[in-house]
């Protein structure tokens, strides 16, 4: 049985992914993390809504659907979003 013997490229390649998904872990791990942070702050009622929320516009791009457009636009107008258009 012969050891596993690397060349210089499979190094150098097996380091790359290597670094590349120690990388990726870290960002994960921030992006979760402050996921996780943001919900328990809401959690504890620490969180403090002042700001108004900006005014939002709802485009619906359709082609022949009239049929989906009459099930759908009854939900989207139903929105409880203080200044949509």
């Amino acid at each position: 049985m012969e050891a596993l013997t690397f060349n210089t490229a499979e190094l150098i390649a097996l380091s790359m992914a290597g670094v590349l998904l120690v990388i990726q872990l870290i960002y994960y791990f921030g992006l979760y993390n402050r996921i996780h942070l943001r919900n328990k702050t809401i959690r504890n009622e620490e969180a403090h809504f002042s700001r108004e929320l900006p005014p939002v516009s709802v485009i619906i791009c359709t082609r022949n659907e009239a049929d989906n457009l009459r099930k759908v636009l009854p939900a989207i107008l139903e929105q409880d979003y203080p200044q949509f258009e």
